[in-house]
């Protein structure tokens, strides 16, 4: 029996241009009324979900950062960093490339420099209003939840970036995003730990866990959960890795995996 559903955002639960459909907050209240707990795991750190907790009016801690912070209603419940100075070389690389750089700092978003897909995000979406200094001091002494690497042509060169990523100390972690892009956390901060610590946290054992996603930071968490549904627009890796695939795309087959594991009579 499924006590906790726990949903990917991007790509899953919301649409194009970060679109929450109503049915949504419908499916939110419905589960509540089973006692069926819900919350999100996503990529966005709290300054670009947490109005997304407000709407939907969670209840219970939600995963940020792809695991690195979990939070409650502005609450930090647990956070993992990682030191910016193990990172020069390979952000000062990506900068010579002109790729698009983006650091989470407890919680909120900062930019490196005004690249065209950071334009275009903020045009399109709000996102990316605050630019980053890096002073020497910065440099050496400033930790965070995350930094992403955007090649916004997908011209192919985030694979160097990868390249590099496989050459940082152990307690960098990374995942790459087909030919687009590369976010660097640290080696403990996944969703798949993400909903290990919500399991512990709400004695709500694994397997009565249903985690929903759509891409490459979604399949350790699929393959964890008690069962693991990837949406009809999942990468293919993702659908791999998942106990079931609806036909549905983003909210749509939320709304499949829900009514098929949790609401049917």
């Amino acid at each position: 029996m499924v006590k906790l559903v726990v949903s990917d955002m991007d790509g899953t639960l919301l649409g194009p241009g970060s679109f929450l459909g109503q049915e949504a907050l419908s499916i939110v209240e419905h589960l509540k009324q089973r006692g069926i707990g819900f919350t999100i795991a996503t990529g966005r750190s709290r300054s670009l979900s947490e109005g997304y907790e407000a709407l939907l009016g969670l209840e219970l801690p939600y995963i940020s950062c792809n695991g690195a912070m979990i939070l409650r209603r502005g609450q930090v419940i647990k956070r993992y960093s990682i030191p910016l100075c193990g990172l020069r070389a390979l952000i000062e690389e990506a900068d010579r490339q002109e790729m698009s750089i983006v650091f989470s700092i407890d919680g909120e978003e900062f930019y490196l420099r005004e690249t065209p897909w950071i334009l275009e995000k903020r045009e399109s979406e709000g996102f990316y209003q605050n630019r980053m200094d890096l002073s020497e001091t910065v440099w050496e002494t400033l930790c965070l939840e995350k930094i992403m690497i955007m090649d916004g042509d997908a011209s192919g060169r985030i694979g160097q970036i990868e390249a590099k990523c496989r050459a940082l100390p152990a307690q960098y972690g990374f995942t790459r995003y087909n030919d687009r892009s590369v976010e660097i956390v640290h080696r403990e901060a996944t969703k798949a730990n993400g909903i290990r610590f919500l399991s512990q946290y709400l004695g709500i054992p694994m397997k009565e866990i249903l985690a929903i996603g759509d891409h490459q930071n979604d399949c350790e968490m699929l393959r964890a959960a008690g069962i693991g549904v990837a949406v009809a627009n999942a990468i293919p890796a993702a659908q791999e890795n998942a106990d079931y695939v609806t036909s549905g795309d983003h909210l749509a087959g939320v709304l499949e995996a829900v009514h098929t594991f949790c609401l049917k009579e």
